[in-house]
């Protein structure tokens, strides 16, 4: 179980980087008034559900479970 803690507290450890200091590296950067920081919340969101999907993946098919983590792949393959 503290397995299972540590996976996902880096992920959300990740998160919470990124939502403090992107916004002051961006500005440090010169990019306050680009796409990139208009867009940043939303790119974000998106890194976090793609960090929760792979980290679920592994976790399954670290417990011995191959099937049940590569199941979402096989639903959408032809």
């Amino acid at each position: 179980m503290a397995f299972l803690t540590r996976c996902y507290a880096h992920v959300v450890g990740a998160l919470v980087l990124l939502l403090i200091a992107g916004y002051p590296a961006l500005d440090l950067l010169g990019l306050d008034e680009t796409i990139l920081a208009i867009h940043f919340i939303p790119m974000v969101l998106l890194a976090f559900g793609t960090a929760v999907v792979y980290v679920n993946g592994a976790l399954l098919v670290g417990l011995k479970r191959p099937l049940a983590g590569f199941s979402p792949t096989r639903c959408f393959a032809r």
